[in-house]
């Protein structure tokens, strides 16, 4: 079965929709933070308790101009255009805020930028593109991007979400803070058979638990789905969860995937299934002395089909 990577990458830019909860509402959110100029966001802390994080957690923005480096870490779906050359990538990297040059990995693809994004949200190295996708929400250390290379003679299509990661250190350990919860928005692309739906969106929520290490996402309320095919318009799937990810460090990733319709339980993918969910914290909100934003993506595929989510919350 063929996935064309123009259409996994139509399906997939609308996980700009992702970013589209204007700051979210949860309990994440820059709420307490205080905006300097140049992008640097300082939350001090009060009262801190053994195994929390330090007194003042200082983050520089994606916006950031200060004469700083920051640590990024993102996660991508990545297709060739076939069902079976469909993964979960890393992308980690630095961006340099003063000068923007931006390093990122993306499996053995190593991608440079010497001088940041241009005034169309790109970032370029001679012979590839990234391009950020435009989003309607306030996310200040997360974006979604697009990018299509070609690495040792195969082109290669991801859209994932990228951004300034939490410190390991500044992660809440025991004393700290034991839970968090994210309010977002999701896409997803189910391919079955000759039919494939684009679905946007959708509301994520992504509970973490750092107490016990874990971490759990759900993905449903799909405002739209887009069909080509000759099956039924309707897509089969409503929700997309994953239930006890672990974390680790300033990540999370494994857990179990499941898909439903209505509640019900609904197999997509067929035989020889596997599965792969993975993301990523992103900056420090000190009035929940934990991280500020989340983003990831969920991939399971299988003999006679392929799903994919993606989420950014806050």
């Amino acid at each position: 079965m063929m996935t064309r990577i123009s259409t996994v990458a139509v399906a997939l830019s609308c996980v700009a929709l992702v970013a589209g909860c204007g700051g979210g509402g949860s309990s994440g959110g820059a709420v307490g933070s205080t905006a300097t100029s140049g992008g640097t966001v300082t939350t001090p802390v009060s009262s801190p308790t053994p195994g929390t994080p330090p007194a003042t957690a200082t983050y520089q923005t994606l916006s950031s101009t200060a004469v700083a480096t920051s640590t990024l870490e993102g996660v991508a779906f990545r297709s060739d255009g076939t069902t079976t050359g469909t993964d979960i990538v890393s992308t980690p990297g630095t961006l340099a805020h003063a000068s923007g040059r931006t390093e990122l990995s993306v499996g053995s693809y190593q991608f440079v930028d010497p001088d940041g994004v241009d005034s169309n949200g790109r970032l370029s190295n001679g012979s590839s593109t990234l391009q950020q996708v435009a989003t309607a929400g306030t996310y200040e250390y997360v974006a979604v991007y697009d990018h299509s290379y070609v690495d040792n003679g195969t082109a290669y299509d991801t859209v994932g979400v990228l951004g300034v990661a939490t410190r390991a250190a500044d992660m809440p350990t025991a004393g700290g803070t034991a839970q968090a919860t994210y309010t977002g928005d999701a896409a997803a692309l189910v391919v079955t058979g000759s039919d494939q739906y684009e679905m946007t969106g959708g509301v994520s929520n992504v509970s973490a638990n750092f107490g016990s290490g874990t971490v759990d996402v759900t993905m449903n309320g799909f405002g739209a789905t887009r069909h080509t095919g000759a099956g039924s318009a309707v897509a089969p799937i409503d929700t997309i969860s994953v239930t006890g990810m672990t974390i680790a460090g300033n990540e999370f990733s494994g857990g179990t995937v499941t898909t439903s319709n209505g509640g019900a339980g609904v197999a997509i993918t067929g035989a020889g299934t596997t599965s792969a969910a993975q993301g990523n914290f992103y900056g420090y909100d000190a009035a929940i002395a934990a991280p500020d934003e989340v983003g990831g993506a969920v991939l399971q595929r299988g003999s006679s089909g392929l799903v994919y989510g993606g989420f950014v919350a806050d």
